[in-house]
């Protein structure tokens, strides 16, 4: 699993200091955080520069508002851009005001979110 020890302290404290319940899953290479059942958004490194990713779970208008920075990429399977998963990168995945803003954007997109057959 890749993901950042420090990070993953970091969105603990803002996920606490939001009141959120959560649990943590091991997904997609690293950490994820489930918020009502459902997969709300991630931690993990980027493969190629080791560097702190979160792979944010988000409304479209979010999705493209993010992209407007360049550290931040669509999440891509099989060829394929997965609609509302955003990986973000550089200082928008390093900067604690930063981080808190975009799990913000992801909390407000879980409720919209069907919970996945199990």
């Amino acid at each position: 699993m890749a993901y950042s020890d420090l990070q993953l302290q970091k969105i603990r404290i803002i996920l606490n200091d939001l009141n959120v319940t959560y649990e943590e899953k091991k997904m997609f290479n690293g950490i994820c955080f489930m918020v009502d059942d459902k997969m709300c958004f991630g931690s993990h490194l980027d493969k190629e520069s080791s560097q702190e990713i979160i792979l944010a779970r988000m409304s479209d208008a979010d999705c493209q508002e993010a992209l407007e920075h360049s550290s931040n990429v669509p999440m891509i399977m099989q060829e394929k851009v997965m609609p509302n998963y955003i990986y973000i990168g550089g200082e928008e995945a390093a900067s604690d005001a930063r981080m808190r803003y975009w799990i913000g954007k992801c909390l407000a997109y879980n409720p919209q979110v069907k919970k996945s057959k199990k």
